[in-house]
């Protein structure tokens, strides 16, 4: 058989990139933002979608976070979880 599910263990990761960030969560959705970047105006100055192409297919993920996720983990995380 295929894969049934996939848990993302993101628990103690306090780091990352951005752009690996946006890659990583675009695996998984087809559409929607992923992270918007805003001045501290309010104003949009940037904003990362999700794109059908090359996701995987739709099956149940986990992700695992706790008090030391930061950064990248919790744009992953947050992305998955909207």
């Amino acid at each position: 058989g295929g894969l049934k599910g996939l848990v993302l263990d993101l628990r103690g990761n306090p780091g990352g990139f951005l752009n690996q960030a946006v890659a990583v969560s675009g695996m998984f959705l087809e559409k929607g933002v992923i992270v918007s970047t805003v001045d501290g105006d309010g104003m949009k100055l940037d904003e990362q979608r999700a794109r059908a192409w090359g996701t995987q297919p739709n099956y149940p993920i986990v992700v695992l976070v706790d008090g030391r996720s930061a950064s990248a983990s919790e744009i992953v995380a947050g992305a998955l979880r909207n």
